[in-house]
């Protein structure tokens, strides 16, 4: 759980507030890649959510699996 706290997160491994995931390497709590390993993230939403879709996006390009539960804006006609 790559944007948690230790009384909400679901995964034995996370990251927190201070351990800073927007600054560092999410392999840490992927796990085995190869089995399985995957990162999952429920962003703090807000202005900030560009730069948890980019880094998400960037940790994905490393091999990753990140899984992303984000909004779905589907009633504004666009």
């Amino acid at each position: 759980d790559a944007a948690a706290s230790p009384h909400n997160t679901k995964c034995r491994d996370h990251l927190s507030v201070k351990d800073d995931a927007l600054s560092c390497d999410w392999t840490a709590i992927a796990g085995d890649i190869s089995d399985t390993g995957a990162v999952w993230l429920n962003p703090p939403y807000g202005r900030d959510i560009g730069k948890w879709i980019q880094k998400a996006y960037e940790e994905s390009c490393k091999g990753l699996v990140v899984v992303v539960l984000t909004f779905c804006r589907s009633d504004n006609g666009r």
